[in-house]
């Protein structure tokens, strides 16, 4: 049974779909790109239905989390189809937070005796092959004025281009998912807007809750963040230095990284 399972998801078809019923290529609108959210991802609770699509071209059946993160339907043991060595874990930070996250995200892996260096892509940016060959990509990228770092979207642009990518997870740094709601796919407009503009079908996307230190900033950063913290009902005191920055939800979100990086199937050889 397993084995007619795994063949209709090879074919196109849904799990469930009966024996007449035709395949359904998975061709994305060019001019609307993905679904936003949509992905293929180990996760823990059900909601609102969506279509994902995987590296194989297979269309299969999924939810949308209470938390706003995708999953997959099938059991936690089912590998996803990739073929990479190694992880890579990559941020983008103006003031430091990113990289503080990506830093305790590798932390808590390496405790799970998976090696991840969080490399900053201020300072490199990786070659089409070096994504290519990995197992899978973590992003972790910070947001000013409205879009993640520049560096940030050009890996994305990068990743995009590949012809059969790894796993993404796209985890996005900033001051507006420290409401209730705006942590998710559906709630985190800069998410969506980065998902639709690359086309992406990320394997896990989540925002995180940023600091806010006025102190760090140069002066017109530090005027334009006060200006969106008076519209937002945020804190406008320019002594202001406040960590929104959830930790256990890092420690979580590493977590789900893991249990990612434990279903890809390594390359061999």
């Amino acid at each position: 049974m397993e084995d007619a399972f795994r063949s209709r998801l090879h074919c196109g078809l849904r799990p469930e779909s009966g024996p007449h019923e035709k395949a359904r290529p998975n061709v994305s609108n060019p001019r609307r790109g993905p679904r936003p959210g949509a992905a293929f991802v180990g996760g823990r609770r059900a909601g609102r239905d969506y279509l994902c699509s995987c590296e194989q071209r297979s269309i299969v059946r999924g939810h949308f989390g209470d938390d706003g993160a995708v999953f997959s339907p099938f059991a936690p043991n089912f590998p996803l189809p990739h073929a990479g060595r190694n992880m890579q874990l990559y941020y983008a930070t103006r003031d430091g937070q990113s990289r503080r996250i990506a830093a305790r995200i590798a932390t808590r892996l390496g405790e799970r005796g998976i090696a991840a260096s969080p490399q900053g892509l201020a300072a490199a940016l990786p070659g089409a092959q070096e994504l290519a060959e990995a197992r899978l990509v973590t992003v972790v990228a910070a947001v000013r004025y409205g879009r993640h770092l520049r560096e940030a979207e050009q890996l994305l642009a990068i990743y995009r281009t590949l012809r059969a990518p790894p796993p993404l997870v796209f985890l996005s740094v900033n001051l507006t998912a420290r409401k209730p709601g705006k942590d998710t796919v559906e709630g985190c407009a800069y998410l969506r807007k980065s998902i639709a503009r690359h086309q992406l079908t990320p394997a896990l996307a989540l925002a995180i809750a940023g600091r806010l230190d006025y102190a760090r900033y140069g002066w017109l950063d530090r005027q334009l963040i006060r200006f969106i913290m008076k519209l937002t009902g945020g804190p406008t005191d320019l002594k202001t230095s406040i960590e929104y920055t959830a930790w256990n939800v890092v420690d979580d979100v590493a977590l789900r990284i893991a249990e990612l990086y434990g279903r890809t199937e390594p390359l061999r050889g």
